[in-house]
């Protein structure tokens, strides 16, 4: 692979900072869904107030993992950085397979550049949803920030 199809692979770097302008791409799995549906439940029965995540009895890497149900607004924190999360309408409409989402996301610094895939209900994109993705699975299917790339050009 050439030097310059690699720099391209990898992302540019910040000359200031040296954070890499990387896109990562996030699918909906089954072990995510398999946590909106529990946190749905919870969510219910405690008369649909704002849950803290780790009173759940979930390891950190489950609720960690959760949190990226943000992207397709499946869930929302009331105020930021309390680590209390809440079910959105549509949250609850796609656990009651009364709404359709796309099956991925890209995202880049916390925020949504794209969403990929059909959308489909949840009983539409079940059968061939993966169980989970490992980390390796997730680093290679990243992308450079075209946005970024090009701003960091012009300069």
């Amino acid at each position: 692979m050439s030097q310059n199809r690699k720099h391209l692979r990898d992302g540019l770097s910040c000359p200031v900072c040296k954070r890499k302008a990387i896109e990562h791409k996030h699918s909906l799995t089954k072990v995510l869904v398999n946590g909106i549906y529990d946190f749905a439940i919870q969510y219910k029965s405690k008369s649909r107030i704002a849950i803290q995540l780790s009173s759940l009895g979930w390891t950190r890497t489950r609720w960690q993992n959760f949190t990226k149900l943000k992207y397709w607004g499946l869930i929302e924190q009331p105020e930021p950085k309390s680590g209390s999360w809440v079910l959105t309408e549509k949250g609850m409409l796609f656990v009651c397979g009364l709404t359709k989402i796309s099956k991925a996301v890209w995202t880049w610094d916390d925020e949504v550049v794209e969403y990929e895939g059909e959308p489909l209900t949840l009983l539409e994109m079940w059968e061939d949803m993966p169980e989970y993705m490992n980390r390796l699975e997730f680093a290679s299917i990243a992308r450079p920030h075209l946005e970024s790339m090009q701003s960091e050009m012009s300069l």
